[in-house]
This record gives structure tokens, sequence and C-alpha cells, in this order.
């Protein structure tokens, strides 16, 4: 019996994918934001002060960094965060599974959930800065942006001086698995909106981390002893101040 998805595989080929292009959603005019509809998602959203955003950069990416000018920075970190919940629906369903199967798959369950899962979702970074690396950049903001989506070659070129790193380390989200007996789907919000955070940092700024034994294992103050300073301070205050209320409807 021939399969249909085979059938229609072989009549069409393979499609070619264009993964560093942007979702249609953080196009500027090219649909209309999604509304979160978790509750969990309204609260962290409702705590943020969405003119901190605004105030940024003139609110939005410069439409000379990139292939099609981008919603406001408000509008990606939101759809940035809906993504999150989305991520977190798919771990509650692979934790329920691990739970029930783990003597079927080991602990490479894991290290799939960390590496391919959590790592390699689409489109869940809204990269902040350091304030040495942004000393390379000069006058070109690059927050909220990948560095593959940069378009000008120069200033991408810029950016491989810099290492665009994890604030916390990608063990943690995988880590819960097999630490906490349970994990709500509001539990793995809560752990990416408060913890998956990408920052472009030096050479030295990583060196000081290593040195410090801050790669496998990393505390909330890391940067802090690092001396790690982040460029758009206001923003990252922003995001990480409002975490309390969302821990106080837990």
């Amino acid at each position: 019996m021939e399969n249909k998805v085979r059938i229609q595989w072989d009549l069409l080929g393979a499609k070619r994918l264009r993964i560093n292009k942007r979702p249609s959603c953080d196009l500027k005019g090219n649909c209309e934001m999604i509304t979160p509809r978790s509750q969990p998602v309204e609260i962290y959203l409702k705590s943020i002060d969405r003119h901190v955003f605004e105030k940024w950069n003139g609110g939005s990416p410069h439409t000379s960094l990139v292939d099609r000018p981008l919603v406001s920075y408000y509008n990606l970190y939101v759809n940035t965060v809906t993504r999150m919940w989305v991520l977190a629906t798919i771990l509650t369903d692979l934790y329920t599974i691990y739970k029930s199967t783990r003597g079927l798959y080991g602990e490479n369950y894991l290290a799939w959930v960390g590496n391919s899962v959590v790592r390699a979702h689409s489109w869940i970074e809204f990269p902040f800065t350091s304030v040495a690396a942004q000393q390379s950049y000069g006058n070109h903001i690059l927050t909220g942006l990948r560095n593959e989506e940069i378009k000008p070659t120069a200033i991408r070129n810029l950016t491989k001086s810099s290492h665009l790193e994890h604030f916390s380390p990608i063990s943690l989200f995988r880590d819960g698995f097999h630490q906490q007996e349970t994990m709500t789907v509001s539990d793995f919000f809560e752990l990416l909106v408060c913890n998956f955070r990408v920052v472009r940092i030096t050479q030295k700024e990583r060196d000081r981390l290593r040195d410090h034994g801050f790669e496998q294992y990393r505390p909330l103050n890391a940067y802090e002893i690092c001396e790690i300073e982040i460029f758009e301070k206001e923003l990252w205050k922003e995001c990480m101040n409002c975490l309390h209320e969302l821990e106080d409807q837990s």
C-alpha cells in the first residue's frame, strides 16, 4: 500500500527551506499580531511596560539592517514570548512521555530535549548585547536580531568578534525532566521566560565566565560577578523585574 505523503513528495520534491527568513507575524504590515490566549502569557505581558520598548532605538530595528522591515521591538518580544508558550506545551508533553517511558530512551532523551527541542526551537531568541560587545558595532544597534538575519555583510561580519551565548545553560531546561517530580505547562513557561535569553558578549567576557566555572552551572548573578554589563539595560531590567508578578500568580 502506497503512502499518500510519499506519493505527494515524489511528485513535488523536497521543499527548499529558508530557515533564516522571519515568520510573517514578525514582518511589518504582513499580518495581525497574534493574541495569546493562555493566562500565564497574558499575566506576563500585562506586567511589561511597553513604553520601555517603544523608547528604545526608535522603537523598532533599523530597516537598513534587515531584508524586510520588522514590527516594533515590543511586538517582536510579544511574538517571542508567545512562541515560548508553544514550546512550553511541547515540553510538557515530552516530560509526560519521559516520565512514563524513560527506560526506553535513557539519558539520550535529555540531550535531545536540550539540544534539538529547546536550543533549536524556532525564533525564541530576542538577542541582547553586552556593553563591551556593543563597542565593536559602533552606532549599529542589533537588539532583537539574530546574526544571520543581519543584511549588510560588513555589519554581520562585526558580530564574528563576539559570541552569542545563552544567559542560562541549556542544561537547565532539560534537567527539570529528571529533577522534578511534576512539571506543568505553566512551570515550563515560567522557566523559559525567566531564563532563556541570548546575549552577544566578547571573547574576554566569555573567558571570564569560563574562569569562574560558569559553563555547565551558572548562578543568576554570574554576569554581575564577571562584570558583564548589558547594553540594553532598561529593556533587560523590564523583562527581569516583571517576573515577580508572574511568580506571584503561580
